[in-house]
């Protein structure tokens, strides 16, 4: 650990889990054989040369549906331009399914033309915010979860509730809860890709192990408890040659899944208490991170943020907790004969069976200073559609349709739609609070403390709820 450099160990746990590396959050990006942070532990993979392969499961049309019905004309025949700020990853195959989502509206809505502006996904955020307060009048802005509390606080988007209530096609209680992103008791963001977690695993380094986590899942005994014992099962070698058995990303977002599934959480139920020192927190805090100070079975994350570093697309990590975002960078390696064979299967249960899984919630909001909300609701309807769902399946997505009833796609071999049905009835999107990013960055900080010896995990968690309950207001 002495060879730990702090700038490095700070950077890999992405305190603000922002970049176009992260997976469905950000935008989903293509593959690198490099990994690294922040929501996944990869790193932002290379442009593919071609877009993923075509879904091996048609996306069902649910029963409700939402329909981009057109817009009626202004009078005189004008057109509305409806301004968008969108994300792109300057990749092709990014580009390529948005121009034909937005095609497909455009002629759906002859009265409606879309004006685009696409930003880099790294800056977005400070962007809109600088732009909307200086007269920008964009109608509707890509929305990823972690913004919302600062686009709401600072009203800089509308709620669509008023739309939701109105709507005859759109009800909230078809949607999965982990979809809807709500900011005091309000409707913001309606995800249209959305990752939940699974747990990954190289099948090759599984069957070494002689342990299959399937039958485990099969016989309810796939938990917490089985997953470290399999990781020092999976881990092997030394040095450079060391094969680790999990690797774990030590954000708030990446230790949320094994946080709930034992019922416990960095906020009390309102939001004002923190709860992250309390003995049932750190005892599943301190099992995470057991699996890289005693067992081993884990890189530490300057050892992730190295250059060549242990990774699972890189074979020298047997198994992540990741979702289907992370499908292109297993699949879009540039030597087809190196990539990971993959078994998936539902996030471990915790202490008393309970289970829930981390899903993260890309969307668009509405502003407030737009001229069109009522063209831009469609829009967002035709984000939602059943249509839009099938068109990001290349990009990662479709796999968790914010709709309950639209059937999961899938579009490589190795995927299994029964994992992600189950994986949707858990998946939660993370508690935040107004000041998230302070508390991101306190989190960050008391996990180097604990990584680096210069604190136990107790003391560690006891000076960050002292820091975090100061955050809450």
């Amino acid at each position: 650990m002495s060879g730990m450099n702090r700038r490095q160990l700070l950077q890999f746990i992405g305190l603000t889990i922002v970049g176009v590396a992260c997976a469905p959050s950000a935008p989903p990006a293509a593959p690198t054989t490099a990994p690294a942070p922040p929501a996944a532990p990869t790193t932002a993979p290379a442009a593919p040369t071609a877009a993923a392969a075509a879904p091996t499961a048609a996306v069902a049309k649910p029963t409700a549906a939402p329909a981009a019905a057109p817009a009626a004309k202004p009078a005189g025949g004008a057109t509305v331009t409806l301004k968008v700020a969108h994300v792109t990853t300057a990749q092709k195959v990014w580009d390529d399914a948005w121009a034909g989502i937005w095609g497909s509206f455009e002629s759906k809505n002859p009265g409606i033309k879309l004006e685009l502006e696409n930003n880099p996904f790294n800056g977005y955020q400070e962007k809109m915010l600088t732009s909307l307060a200086g007269g920008s009048d964009f109608d509707i802005i890509y929305g990823w979860e972690p913004w919302l509390t600062t686009f709401a606080e600072k009203n800089v988007i509308r709620p669509l509730d008023d739309y939701l209530g109105k709507d005859t096609e759109i009800k909230l209680d078809n949607f999965y809860p982990a979809a809807v992103e709500k900011w005091k008791g309000k409707v913001y963001g309606l995800g249209w890709f959305i990752s939940g977690y699974q747990s990954w695993f190289n099948a090759d380094m599984l069957k070494k192990a002689d342990v299959d986590p399937r039958a485990l899942e099969k016989d309810g005994k796939w938990t917490w408890e089985a997953l470290q014992d399999l990781a020092r099962k999976m881990s092997t070698g030394q040095g450079a040659d060391r094969i680790f058995g999990y690797m774990h990303t030590v954000n708030t977002q990446g230790m949320s899944t094994p946080l709930w599934s034992a019922g416990v959480d960095y906020w009390d139920a309102d939001g004002k208490k923190s709860m992250v020192n309390t003995p049932e927190f750190i005892d599943v805090l301190q099992q995470q991170m057991d699996m890289t100070l005693k067992d081993k079975s884990t890189p530490l994350p300057a050892e992730q943020a190295m250059q060549g570093g242990p990774g699972f697309i890189n074979k020298r990590v047997a198994s992540l907790l990741t979702g289907p975002h992370y499908s292109r960078g297993v699949e879009e390696v540039q030597d087809p004969s190196s990539k990971v064979p993959v078994t998936i299967v539902p996030a471990p249960k915790g202490s008393g069976g309970k289970r829930e899984a981390l899903a993260l919630v890309n969307s668009f909001y509405i502003t407030n200073v737009g001229k069109n909300p009522d063209q831009a609701w469609l829009l967002y309807k035709h984000l939602l559609s059943a249509e839009t769902q099938k068109a990001v399946v290349p990009l990662g997505g479709g796999r968790f349709p914010a709709f309950k009833n639209v059937a999961p796609a899938t579009a490589y071999p190795w995927e299994d739609a029964d994992v992600y049905k189950t994986t949707a009835a858990i998946m939660r999107r993370p508690w935040t609070v107004a000041r998230q990013a302070e508390f991101e960055k306190a989190w960050g900080t008391a996990i180097e403390e604990i990584l680096t010896g210069t604190k136990p995990t107790k003391q560690a968690m006891d000076d960050l709820a002292k820091f975090a309950n100061g955050l809450s207001g």
